[in-house]
């Protein structure tokens, strides 16, 4: 699978996260690791014809990389957890709670999140080129399109009122959200283009605990805030969960962009303010 699709659900954060978590680590010499670094997953399993070994003939970790079928976020997260566990009974550690999550720095593989439909490989391959937007009447393109021509419009206007530091700093992407760091390591905001009617403004928050932090503030939250938020829509076993925002909003509308750029912008300061004075107590 091309590796857009492997991990369209992703941040460009999360897939930082994710190429420095454990389980994504394998040692290597400097030479293989030297040849290997710009392969993909299957070339790097396999020996090639020029006599360079690949994981499949190298040490006892690369031949259990090599036995998975594809490399995906959810591989790095279990061999992160059975390297732990490895650990744990090797040198008699005890991870305690939440530990072994919090060490891994990847909770969001397993928060339940939708994930998009693949991207065409016309679309991957017209990005990839950095060519224009090509002319296409499949639904799925043209969704994703509208995506990028809305988050576009986002960062330019970001910038002509002064917002192009904080909330404006990312580039556009094709995906349905876009996520805003703030000065909370626990959390993060992030705004959704949700199924094409939803505009939405959330709280993306990493671990149990801050969540239950900020739960027992929630009335103090959104009476700062304004407005009432939806706080239980994670799945119960998800390590991450999502506080939401969420409102009616025909937002590929480009007669409707500045009221939805003024809308979220204004939203996020409302948020950012409610969450700093929380954080205070």
């Amino acid at each position: 699978m091309v590796l857009a699709n492997m991990f369209r659900a992703y941040t460009a954060e999360e897939i930082k996260l994710l190429s420095a978590s454990l389980g994504n680590l394998l040692p290597l010499s400097q030479g293989i690791n030297s040849s290997l670094q710009n392969d993909s997953f299957p070339d790097k399993k396999t020996p090639s014809s020029n006599g360079r070994r690949g994981y499949s003939n190298g040490s006892h970790s690369e031949i259990e990389v090599a036995a998975e079928q594809d490399w995906t976020a959810e591989s790095i997260l279990e061999r992160g957890q059975t390297l732990l566990n490895f650990m744990e009974k090797r040198w008699r550690l005890e991870f305690l709670g939440n530990a072994k999550m919090e060490l891994l720095h990847i909770p969001f593989v397993d928060d339940g999140r939708e994930v998009p439909p693949e991207i065409p490989e016309v679309e991957i391959n017209a990005v990839a080129a950095d060519k224009p937007k090509p002319t296409s009447t499949r639904e799925l393109a043209d969704r994703h399109y509208r995506r990028f021509e809305f988050w576009s419009n986002f960062v330019e206007y970001c910038k002509t009122v002064g917002r192009d530091k904080d909330i404006g700093s990312r580039k556009p992407s094709y995906d349905d959200w876009y996520d805003v760091t703030i000065s909370n390591p626990d959390y993060h905001v992030f705004f959704q283009l949700y199924h094409q009617s939803i505009l939405r403004i959330g709280i993306y928050v990493y671990r149990p605990e801050n969540f239950s932090r900020l739960e027992s503030e929630k009335a103090e939250i959104e009476a700062l805030y304004g407005s009432p938020f939806e706080w239980y829509t994670s799945r119960k076993k998800s390590v991450a969960k999502r506080i939401l925002h969420s409102i009616d909003a025909d937002v590929h509308n480009p007669e409707l962009y500045t009221q939805h750029f003024d809308w979220l912008i204004a939203h996020f300061d409302k948020l950012r303010n409610a969450l700093e004075t929380a954080d205070k107590k």
